[in-house]
């Protein structure tokens, strides 16, 4: 079974310190990952057009699928 890629964290919290206590708190903090991120941002540019918003047929699942398969080429992209 694969696993979809998700690109790992969107802000990476790790390497600007070396106190203990810090990084023993910041374990296990997932946030969001980079596929995320990316469909956040394609998100906001399918909704910026009011047509796209208007004529949507599934209404906010078409939305949510089209912005996923942005992020999913963004990071297919980046493998090359």
């Amino acid at each position: 079974m694969s696993s979809k890629n998700d690109g790992g964290p969107a802000f990476p919290q790790h390497g600007w310190t070396s106190n203990p206590e810090v990084l023993e708190r910041m374990k296990g903090q997932g946030g969001m990952t980079l596929r995320d991120w990316f469909a956040a941002m394609a998100m906001q540019g399918i909704l910026s057009n009011p047509e796209t918003v208007r004529h949507g047929q599934d209404g906010p699942s078409s939305v949510c699928n089209a912005a996923f398969n942005f992020a999913d080429k963004m990071l297919k992209a980046r493998e090359r």
